[in-house]
């Protein structure tokens, strides 16, 4: 048992939070106590500052934009000389704090980091509608997904739109059909095929990989598989192929060649000079007697 420091009421340990300052590990007031000290903070002026930038904070980091070109304090300064923010507090606390009288924080350019020239204070509800807006208009577009129309015949593009509600405003076909459709779930909608409009950046990527593909395959050593390290392409070398990696061997030995080598100038696995080695008869020094090809042995044992 604890006594609180704020209500005085002994309670159980498992009321109070964790804080390893202190010499039980405990904090000094339960979690009831402080969790309306909190609500009581987040409605004062410091409270809905302290939020906000917090707030600023977080999405910036989400959005891979910079911090805010300012700190808490230069905001609650500027915050506490504008009259506006002023009203809009004591409307808020008037209306029996309804969150969307509550005040805030609007860019004027969404595509803008926080800074002083860049910001405006408002509240919750006007905040919303604003950004509802310009998206009906197509000044924000960082929520949409451009779609494009493709001919059913050739699959040439005919018209490219911010999103597929646009696309449905246009052309009478629902949302949601192109959407399937983008997503590859319907063959076409309303006559043509449809799908997510590609970025440059995409683009550009695209054509990279096609080329880096191109270049591996021409090289005819190593291809790219469903993960990200490089996989040997299988080879099947003729008679007279496999005689001239034991010949190398043989001529090679006495200064104690590794296999690894011969695998990487003939362009081959290890198994494989291994197992081209073993039916020739040769031995390999520091391996093991293989009654078996490596090839044989995974057939046997084959349990992935």
């Amino acid at each position: 048992m604890k006594k609180c420091s704020i209500c005085k009421e002994e309670k159980e340990l498992i009321e109070f939070g964790k804080d390893s300052r202190l010499s039980d590990g405990l904090k000094s007031a339960c979690k009831d106590c402080r969790k309306k000290e909190s609500e009581a903070y987040h409605k004062t002026k410091n409270g809905i500052i302290s939020q906000i930038y917090s707030g600023q904070k977080r999405t910036s980091k989400k959005r891979k934009h910079r911090k805010p070109s300012y700190s808490k304090n230069e905001l609650k300064d500027w915050m506490m000389s504008e009259p506006i923010f002023h009203k809009l507090f004591k409307e808020w606390e008037d209306s029996g704090y309804y969150s969307g009288l509550k005040p805030s924080i609007d860019r004027t350019n969404d595509y803008v980091p926080y800074m002083f020239s860049n910001i405006e204070i408002t509240t919750w509800d006007k905040n919303r509608d604003k950004l509802m807006f310009d998206i009906a208009n197509n000044k924000n577009n960082k929520t949409k997904k451009a779609v494009s129309k493709l001919s059913m015949s050739d699959n040439s593009v005919i018209e490219n739109f911010s999103s597929a509600k646009e696309a449905q405003r246009k052309t009478g076909i629902f949302a949601t059909s192109i959407t399937q459709c983008c997503k590859e779930k319907l063959p076409h909608a309303g006559g043509f095929k449809w799908e997510y409009k590609k970025t440059d950046r995409e683009i550009a990527l695209e054509l990279e990989i096609a080329g880096l593909k191109d270049q591996l395959k021409a090289a005819g050593s190593v291809v790219m598989g469903s993960s990200s390290k490089p996989r040997k392409i299988p080879v099947t070398l003729s008679e007279a192929q496999e005689q001239i990696v034991v010949d190398y061997y043989l001529a090679n030995k006495d200064e104690k060649i590794k296999i690894k080598d011969i695998a990487a100038k003939y362009n081959i696995s290890d198994n494989k000079v291994s197992d081209i080695l073993y039916k020739a008869g040769v031995r390999i020094p520091g391996k093991r007697n293989r009654k078996v090809t490596y090839a044989e042995w995974r057939k046997k044992n084959w349990y992935w």
